[in-house]
């Protein structure tokens, strides 16, 4: 029955970390137009392994997640507008696409118990494509639930914290701060000390938009919420 578990569980996380990597090389990135002039971010994908021997452990230990791969797919950002009429001239600056670049970093502790993992954990990021960027800090709590040897699946829910975001070019906008739930499902595979990391989470991000010098918005908001995926490392010590 064990065997069939840990065949199942594999099955499910190659398709998982495929379908991930499908969607980053065919998602549209967001970009911001200027007339013809437009601006993209590039792909840059980071994979990582482990062949350490698992543990189940009791106790308390130090982790740090890295996760370089993290992305941010925000369907009503797609239009957000700004515009400034001088004379017969109009000048438009807009976001075209939906996705953002979400790299992060976290640490904080796990309290082990035989069935369980409890990580509690905070870090940064920062979010970027080719129309925003700023950074971010989070808390979060996740549950692992041992389902195999080497893989361990549960959910988190946490709070992020995102600070004023730059607009790409020359329109007079503030962006404003916000903070906001982020909530999913985690898996870890590998071994004792280091093990690969995928989430799965709905980001809360919506940021109040302020124009000056004759520029005007579409939007009040600058809605950046939606699903996001995240890949690295979750190292144990």
């Amino acid at each position: 029955m064990q065997t069939i578990l840990r065949r199942e569980i594999r099955l499910v996380m190659s398709r998982l970390i495929v379908f991930v990597l499908l969607i980053l090389f065919c998602t549209n990135v967001s970009e911001a137009t200027i007339g013809t002039g437009t601006q993209v971010v590039p792909i840059l994908p980071v994979s990582s392994s482990s062949t350490a021997e698992p543990t189940r452990d009791t106790g308390v230990n130090f982790i740090l997640e890295l996760v370089p791969l993290g992305y941010l797919f925000s369907p009503d950002a797609d239009g957000f507008e700004l515009r400034k009429t001088s004379g017969y001239y109009t000048r438009t600056e807009e976001m075209v696409g939906y996705g953002s670049w979400l790299p992060s970093a976290r640490a904080g502790i796990r309290f082990n118990t035989p069935a369980v993992g409890i990580d509690l954990t905070g870090g940064g990021g920062y979010l970027w494509n080719g129309a925003v960027n700023g950074p971010f800090t989070m808390v979060d709590c996740a549950a692992h639930f041992r389902v195999g040897k080497k893989t361990t699946v549960g959910p988190h829910v946490g709070l992020v914290s995102f600070g004023d975001l730059d607009w790409f070019d020359e329109a007079d906008v503030d962006l404003e701060g916000s903070s906001g739930l982020m909530a999913g499902f985690v898996m870890t595979t590998g071994g004792k000390t280091a093990r690969l990391y995928l989430s799965v989470d709905y980001i809360e991000a919506e940021f109040d938009v302020e124009t000056e010098s004759g520029w005007t918005a579409n939007e009040k908001t600058l809605d950046m919420s939606g699903f996001g995926v995240q890949a690295g490392l979750l190292l144990k010590f």
